[in-house]
Parts: C-alpha cells; structure tokens; sequence
C-alpha cells in the first residue's frame, strides 16, 4: 500500500502515510510533497556534468559545493553497503574536513 498523501508513492507506514509525511505530521508541518535525492551514482553523475558547464564564478562555487554533497553521499552509500559499521554522513563529512 502507497502513502496517502496525494502523488506519493512510498510504502506506508503509519496512519496510511509514508515515514516522510508522518515526520511532517510529527513537526506540526503542513504536508507537503517530499524531495527525492535518486541514486547516489546518478547524482554524482549529473553534478559533475553541471560542474563542468558553469561560466560564471558564482555558479562555479554553488556547482562545486554540489558536486562535493554528491561525491561525499556517493562514497557514503558505499561504504554503507560493505561496511557493517558506517558513520553518520555528519560525522564523515567532519572528519574529511580535518
């Protein structure tokens, strides 16, 4: 069975709604549709490619940014699937900081 929140097709989970929308419905929030992140390759992919299109200094550093989120999210994906013991992205992205 689907959320019940109209256009969501994630599993629910309690009261008919999706973990994404009873959060939502947890925090008091009005519910809205939830963003979807794809597949961690996939991503890295796409920003990589805008990385390299970019012209402008600004949108250099905002597409860099991006393309570090998504570099670090791949790797975290990763190492999730082969290690039994991950640590949180937060803790990950600490740590590569220095």
């Amino acid at each position: 069975m689907s959320c019940a929140f109209d256009g969501c097709q994630r599993q629910a989970a309690r009261g008919g709604y999706c973990w994404g929308h009873v959060q939502q419905q947890s925090r008091g929030q009005p519910l809205h549709e939830l963003r979807f992140y794809g597949e961690p390759l996939t991503r890295l992919y796409e920003a990589a490619i805008r990385f390299y299109e970019v012209d402008e200094d600004d949108e250099h550093r905002a597409a860099a940014d991006n393309l570090r989120t998504a570099a670090l999210a791949y790797a975290w994906h990763v190492l999730r699937k082969q290690v039994r013991k991950v640590p949180s992205l937060s803790t990950l992205q600490a740590i590569l900081r220095g």
